[in-house]
């Protein structure tokens, strides 16, 4: 069986190996947003040129609506992958690291070296890492919702006309006369994606949150500190 030492320098090594390998999940699914986003504004704007009619709209609004899902769905997974990242590096500093100075067998490292700096520093790493994952994650799908929005705005003669009868006419005849086409699902669908883009950002915000706040917490260089591992860059 193990003695103390080797235990903790294969549970050391251990813990790195993970955190690599959740980086590497964490790229890979950065990269597949991109690409399934891309790939989901052709289909939809290819759609959208075929059939610029209302009843388009019965398909047109749902598929929209997949921009921000899958804001929200990556947000989720790339959160769950930071998450454990931090939990991982908070056990290599906050326990691992001080049973090996107690050894004697610490030495100057990686994490310690990405982890130092004053409080300011590390809000201000944090924030960074937070704009960067806004404007990966979230920026492309908002930008594509816009446009198909727009785009439907655009080309469907039905949704204008009922837009313009509501300011010629008021909100009453707007409703009166929007009821027998499927023209009332393109705002519909506008509130929708609203309430899915604020859950998505939500979670990118609550995930860097928890690293802005052990940057309040931090020590002198040489010794333990909270988790805050890899600024999210």
């Amino acid at each position: 069986m193990p003695d103390g030492k080797d235990a903790a320098l294969k549970a050391w090594d251990h813990a790195r190996t993970e955190i690599i390998e959740r980086l590497k999940m964490r790229e890979t699914a950065l990269l597949a947003h991109i690409t399934a986003v891309f790939t989901l504004g052709g289909i939809y704007f290819g759609f959208t040129v075929r059939n610029p009619t209302a009843d388009a709209l019965t398909y047109l609004v749902p598929l929209s609506l997949l921009f921000p899902l899958l804001s929200l769905v990556f947000a989720q997974i790339v959160s769950q992958h930071m998450a454990a990242i931090d939990q991982l590096a908070g056990f290599l500093r906050t326990r691992l690291d001080q049973f090996l100075r107690d050894q004697a067998i610490w030495a100057p490292h990686w994490d310690e070296h990405t982890d130092s700096g004053d409080a300011g520093a590390q809000r201000a790493k944090s924030q960074k890492g937070f704009w960067k994952h806004l404007l990966v994650l979230h920026a492309p799908t908002m930008a594509l919702s816009a446009a198909a929005f727009m785009a439907t705005f655009v080309q469907i003669p039905e949704v204008r006309g009922i837009f313009v009868s509501a300011f010629a006419s008021g909100a009453k005849d707007f409703w009166s006369q929007s009821t027998s086409t499927p023209a009332p699902l393109w705002p519909l669908g506008i509130a929708i994606a609203c309430a899915l883009y604020y859950a998505a950002v939500r979670i990118t915000w609550d995930s860097f949150a928890g690293r802005r706040q052990a940057g309040q917490s931090k020590g002198v260089p040489g010794e333990p500190r909270e988790p805050s591992d890899l600024d999210g860059g």
